[in-house]
């Protein structure tokens, strides 16, 4: 049987059913990683920075809800946005 530059459909399909199988047994639960203590939400320290003048309901609201899953949460004090994010062609502030 002469391939030329073709594969068969009989080793694609093959390849694709073994690398499957390689990634569903990889992706096994008990794969070295202890979740509980990886899901710990005590060990993780959220800051939240307001910027600009965002009214504070709205950071009680957010602290409020975050709070509910994660018990460590600063607030700091609100920062002005910086004059260089402002983009004075577009009327807008850059998001990145």
């Amino acid at each position: 049987m002469r391939w030329g530059n073709r594969i068969p459909a009989k080793i694609i399909t093959l390849f694709f059913f073994v690398s499957n199988v390689v990634f569903i047994f990889s992706c096994r639960d008990n794969a070295g990683i202890d979740s509980k203590a990886f899901l710990n939400t005590n060990s993780i320290l959220i800051d939240i920075q307001p910027l600009g003048d965002i009214p504070q309901n709205q950071v009680d609201f957010i602290y409020s809800k975050l709070c509910k899953v994660y018990p460590n949460i600063v607030i700091n004090k609100s920062l002005p946005l910086p004059e260089l994010a402002f983009n004075r062609e577009r009327n807008l502030y850059r998001t990145d």
